[in-house]
């Protein structure tokens, strides 16, 4: 996520293109949201957002007061268990399996590590890390990774707390008071 200093925004420091070993340390429920989508009427949709670290990449210090950081990436899915769904299209891919009942397997996939496929795209001149296929290319691990160093977090809108809302990050918190609920 770029930096903006004064209007401006700098390129921070974002993981290589290719394949790279990480673990998810955040599921965060965001709620539902009004989205169109291809010029349709807007539709209330569910979102996820899923946050992975790279711990094979060396740490890098955004803010001096909390020291060396590992890089990570955010992505944000669609709740759907449809076939079409990119959420369920990854989980499955992920875990090699065939079915994913989100209600009981969702939790699993935190502190789990993973391959991602990290892209780059360009915009206004700041190159931004993404997960390749729109979030869909996050593969089955090659590797132990051990535990997060971020701090895990499964934050679920169904069973809602008010200190476990203020333990997640600013933008989240303003992205869930925009939701529909």
């Amino acid at each position: 996520f770029p930096v903006t200093i004064a209007g401006s925004r700098t390129q921070k420091p974002i993981p290589p293109a290719g394949i790279q070993p990480a673990i998810c340390y955040a599921i965060i429920d965001m709620g539902v949201h009004s989205e169109s989508f291809k010029g349709n009427p807007p539709r209330n949709v569910q979102k996820l957002k899923m946050c992975f670290e790279f711990p094979t990449l060396p740490e890098q210090v955004f803010d001096e007061q909390k020291g060396p950081q590992r890089l990570s990436i955010m992505q944000d899915y669609n709740v759907s268990t449809g076939d079409k769904s990119t959420l369920m299209k990854m989980l499955k891919q992920w875990r090699g399996v065939d079915t994913v009942d989100l209600a009981k397997d969702l939790k699993a996939y935190l502190g789990a590590p993973c391959n991602i496929l990290v892209k780059h795209s360009t915009k206004d001149g700041i190159t931004y890390a993404n997960i390749e296929g729109a979030g869909l290319m996050v593969l089955p691990p090659s590797q132990a990774l051990g535990v997060p160093k971020n701090p895990t977090v499964f934050f679920d809108t169904d069973n809602f707390s008010w200190p476990a809302f203020h333990s997640l990050w600013k933008f989240v918190q303003d992205k869930l008071r925009s939701s529909v609920e």
